[in-house]
């Protein structure tokens, strides 16, 4: 390996550090100041992009047993940032989707990371933010060709979407998409 390989690599292990460190301490502040875990949180981004999810389909994300996921999903019930509903077809199957309450709450958080962002923008001139930009377009293309290559998406629950009764998206098999 010559040293400009090592000078790439190691610059673009440093910035995906920085931004992975940025990102996670905000989201962690951020949930501390809500009084939520970072799994709670978790579980709130993956309601807003699944749509809903059963216990069980949180335990499979977060990696926790099913009365753990229960009881982080109680939580986030009673907070009024998640409901609850038994699945029209089967009342034994409990699915959980994100409230308006819990979308506003994430668009809070987003809109603190584009405050980072602004600032970020702020501290370069037109030239470096033109250079930066055609070269993170350019990061961005070759991450999404090797997602698809190597299939780092999660594609097997979004190949079998279907409705998710009462909120539009689910799954083929289940109802639900998580």
């Amino acid at each position: 390996m010559n040293s400009h390989e090592t000078g790439f690599r190691d610059t673009l292990a440093t910035w995906m550090e920085l931004v992975m460190r940025g990102h996670f301490n905000r989201v962690n502040v951020f949930a501390k100041e809500h009084g939520l875990s970072f799994s709670r949180m978790s579980t709130l981004f993956r309601l807003e992009k699944k749509g809903c999810c059963t216990v069980s389909d949180i335990s499979r994300q977060l990696e926790i047993t099913n009365a753990a996921a229960s009881q982080l999903l109680e939580k986030l019930v009673q907070a009024g940032l998640i409901q609850r509903y038994e699945e029209p077809g089967d009342r034994r199957l409990r699915l959980h989707r994100i409230t308006d309450e819990g979308r506003n709450l994430l668009d809070q958080l987003k809109a603190s990371q584009t405050g980072w962002i602004q600032l970020i923008e702020e501290s370069m001139g037109d030239d470096e933010k033109r250079s930066v930009a055609a070269s993170l377009a350019l990061l961005c293309e070759r991450m999404r060709a090797i997602d698809e290559s190597v299939h780092i998406v999660d594609r097997q629950t979004e190949d079998r979407q279907t409705d998710c009764p009462e909120n539009g998206t689910g799954n083929e098999e289940t109802g639900h998409i998580c």
